[in-house]
């Protein structure tokens, strides 16, 4: 059954996705009615699917990291989702009445267009979050270290994340949806498989897609990029690794597992578990200064 997860799930969802957007397309269905039923089933298939599979038992959410995660789904992740969510819904509603920008392009174009933008936005900030210099650069690592204490990943840490971080994240999606002009159904698509590719990239269960890796960031790519082990912690498209392969940060072992996530050396940070002093990690007046705890 493990080799059928590890091969087929991948595959799976994303068949399930192409099919639910046609059957929307061509039928008469409400697109923010399916888009939310489509966001609660998916939901539940990978937290089985990773109780049931874990990739690494030692990655696996316990009661004490879940506690943590509590922390911060209550008092930003689950915000975060719900403004996601929001922002998603509103942009299917309000394009479709947009006439101009991209809208006139064939749908697939449009999408692209839609995901290379985002990741050219996503990919500048989150890459130089990690090794930006000076005052900025540190400031915007202290900000996304938060992400990258927990030495567990898996689907609920997603929303392990500093506010401002969360607030950058959300700013950078509207982007597409509300500032190119695509059509409602292009949002859709755009949102879609920015949804499915997020609920993968942390998704503590071994899956292995080959050479769509270099197509797709899933599961594999992002799990490289929570390495401990800088060599190979590159990878900091989110959703397509078409900027970290033009500028040389992609990292693909070919189905290897880091031996450690989390932080190369954890020691100047705060525990992930103490909320209060995560918050106020971007304020510090000294180290940490970027993501191998270095001085500029």
């Amino acid at each position: 059954m493990r080799p059928l997860i590890t091969y087929g799930f991948y595959p799976v969802i994303a068949s399930m996705t192409i099919v639910f957007a046609w059957f929307n397309f061509t039928g008469q269905y409400e697109l923010q009615l399916a888009f939310s039923i489509f966001t609660a089933s998916r939901f539940v298939l990978f937290i089985v699917a990773e109780i049931a599979w874990p990739c690494r038992p030692e990655w696996s959410m316990t009661w004490t990291s879940f506690l943590r995660d509590l922390k911060y789904m209550v008092a930003g992740g689950a915000l975060l989702q719900v403004v996601k969510f929001a922002t998603a819904w509103l942009a299917i509603g309000a394009a479709q009445s947009k006439p101009s920008g991209l809208a006139t392009l064939p749908l697939l174009l449009q999408v692209v267009i839609a995901l290379l933008v985002y990741e050219l936005l996503q990919y500048g900030i989150h890459r130089y979050s990690h090794e930006g210099r000076g005052a900025l650069g540190r400031f915007l690592w202290r900000i996304h270290a938060v992400h990258h204490l927990p030495q567990r990943v898996y689907f609920l840490m997603h929303p392990v994340m500093h506010p401002i971080n969360m607030l950058i994240v959300v700013a950078i999606g509207l982007v597409p949806s509300f500032v190119l002009g695509i059509n409602r159904e292009a949002v859709f698509m755009f949102n879609l498989i920015l949804g499915v590719q997020g609920l993968f990239s942390h998704f503590n269960v071994d899956i292995r897609v080959g050479p769509l890796n270099y197509l797709l960031i899933g599961t594999e790519l992002h799990r490289c990029h929570h390495s401990s082990e800088l060599e190979e912690a590159g990878n900091y498209g989110a959703v397509i690794p078409f900027w970290d392969l033009v500028f040389g940060s992609f990292s693909y072992a070919g189905g290897k597992l880091p031996r450690k996530l989390g932080i190369a050396d954890s020691t100047p940070y705060p525990s992930s578990n103490q909320y209060l002093d995560c918050l106020a990690l971007p304020f510090r007046g000294h180290r940490p200064d970027n993501h191998d705890g270095k001085e500029p």
